[in-house]
């Protein structure tokens, strides 16, 4: 299965978005004989420092930016979001599968006039 499929491939053209087969740091050569040489960076950075190193962002975006990044504390929104997960999954839990919906095959799907 493809993960980059016809709806998902529509919605990033109409947003100017480029797609790639293989992620920016992990560029691959190919040799002389034909075959795929993996090259990888030197010294290996996080996306943050590649988004900062990145020419088309503002001086002024990056600033928020780093702004921004001294206002989070990374345990804090881990912890967050942990909770925020626990809560989708016991709700999911506790969801009545019983009643037939269109998304699972039943239900009324006559196509509207």
């Amino acid at each position: 299965m493809e993960f980059i499929n016809e709806p998902l491939l529509r919605w990033c053209l109409a947003r100017y978005i480029e797609l790639t087969r293989t992620r920016p740091y992990h560029k691959k050569e190919k040799q002389a004989d034909g075959r795929y040489k993996k090259v990888y960076e030197k010294e290996p950075r996080t996306p943050w420092e590649r988004l900062m190193e990145s020419p088309d962002i503002s001086e002024e975006s990056k600033a928020e930016l780093r702004r921004r990044r001294t206002q989070y504390n990374p345990v804090e929104l881990n912890r967050k979001l942990n909770e925020v997960v626990e809560k989708l999954l016991k709700l999911n839990r506790e969801k009545d599968y019983t009643e037939n919906t269109p998304c699972q095959g039943g239900g009324d799907q006559t196509p509207a006039a």
